[in-house]
């Protein structure tokens, strides 16, 4: 009888457990490891001047780019290199390559963190632009197979319902040979077929490992490509442009190709004249001023951008248009109107940036003064704790910018 009465106390002892189980895993509230997985945004794509989601919506793009996360620059970051070419170059011969990577991985893990995509979707936001440049992607044999950082940035977007743009910021040999490319030493991606041939590789890497991604709204091919045989030559960035388009579609029919033009409307070609499909066109709009004009000054920007959107409008194709960066510095006025003149023309757009080395300033939605790093005199431990306090709670504060978008986009938390 004591034997029975154990092994029926055993039998409703499992089916309770497996109840409850089962119960979990039925939760929305507690959902199992595949739901977690499960994409919260549906996949957008490229419908005459329009983005629009499955069911035919018209999606607008609101967001923010992250710079100087992964490529920094030391005008807006806490360094003093000119360039992150420089910067590894200095700390391995200083450290060794094993101690470079470390100091790196201190910046990137506490430069941008899960708290940061929680805060762009607070203040209105639906989408990140993400410059990074190749030596992101570089494993130990120069392959690009390194995913860590955009996997963690997708996923953080995802979990926020926001869109994800990757940019591919500094290209092998430099794009453009400024410090945003990551390299002032040389431009040399146009004119050096392995550079050339070795991004577009890199491009149908990183298609094939984020095909799947609803998350994942678009591949900006080359951040402001600029370079001696763009004079000497015409237009190279669109021979470019076309291998890394057929590269990417070999992988990755689903998701939208972004090229981008430097810097007006009619400096990219028709679409149709190679063939592309399923495209979005981007445009950076910065109004630095003129002998006549101060950049803050309200007529001139309002000019600046009349003259943008009458551009765009006698364009003789349709594409979606998309303002990658652009700030309008110190008037907020002209920011309003910028802003408004874009939405209504079905304009989306992200603004430069998310956060700047500065006690006040336009550039960023936080401003901060973090103590920036002499690559050349700080000592390992010196730099590894400069690079720790970077965390946006840690060392910076909402700038007149942030304050700007949550008024403009009814921000009444936060």
């Amino acid at each position: 009888m004591k034997k029975l009465l154990s092994l029926l106390l055993t039998a409703i002892l499992i089916f309770s457990l497996t109840a409850a189980f089962v119960g979990c895993g039925e939760n929305p509230d507690n959902p199992s490891p595949d739901d977690s997985k499960t994409e919260t945004l549906p996949l957008l794509k490229a419908s005459g001047n329009d983005l629009v989601d499955e069911d035919g919506n018209v999606v607008i793009i609101k967001g923010v780019n992250l710079g100087g996360w992964l490529v920094q620059e030391s005008w807006m970051c806490p360094t003093d290199a000119k360039d992150q070419k420089t910067a590894y170059s200095v700390l391995t011969e200083r450290f060794g390559e094993a101690k470079m990577k470390e100091l790196f991985k201190i910046y990137e893990d506490n430069y941008i963190v899960a708290e940061d995509f929680v805060n762009i979707k607070n203040l209105g936001f639906n989408c990140v632009r993400i410059p990074f440049t190749f030596w992101n992607l570089q494993d130990e044999q120069e392959d690009y197979t390194v995913f860590d950082r955009l996997d963690f940035a997708v996923e953080e977007c995802r979990k926020n319902g926001l869109y994800v743009i990757l940019d591919l910021h500094g290209a092998k040999g430099s794009q453009n040979g400024r410090d945003h490319s990551g390299d002032t030493s040389q431009v040399e991606l146009f004119d050096d077929k392995t550079n050339w041939d070795d991004m577009v590789y890199l491009w149908s890497m990183v298609a094939d490992h984020f095909k799947d991604s609803n998350t994942v709204l678009g591949y900006d091919l080359l951040n402001e490509p600029e370079g001696k045989l763009l004079i000497s030559m015409p237009n190279p960035q669109f021979a470019f442009y076309n291998d890394c388009y057929k590269a990417i579609r070999e992988m990755d029919d689903r998701h939208i190709i972004i090229m981008e033009a430097v810097w007006e409307a009619y400096c990219l070609p028709n679409p149709a004249d190679y063939e592309w499909e399923n495209v979005m066109y981007e445009y950076h709009n910065y109004g630095w001023g003129d002998a006549n004009h101060d950049l803050n000054d309200f007529s001139y920007q309002k000019d600046f951008v009349d003259k943008k959107i009458r551009d765009y409008k006698n364009l003789k194709y349709s594409v979606p248009k998309f303002i990658g960066e652009f700030t309008l510095f110190d008037n907020y006025d002209a920011w309003k109107y910028a802003i408004d003149s874009y939405l209504e023309n079905g304009i989306g757009y992200t603004i430069w940036t998310y956060k700047v080395v500065a006690e006040t300033s336009a550039w960023g939605l936080y401003n901060g003064t973090p103590e920036k790093v002499n690559i050349e005199s700080d000592s390992y431990e010196e730099i590894a704790t400069k690079w720790s306090t970077v965390k946006t709670a840690q060392s910076y504060h909402t700038s007149p910018t942030y304050d700007f978008f949550k008024s403009y986009n009814g921000v009444t938390e936060g």
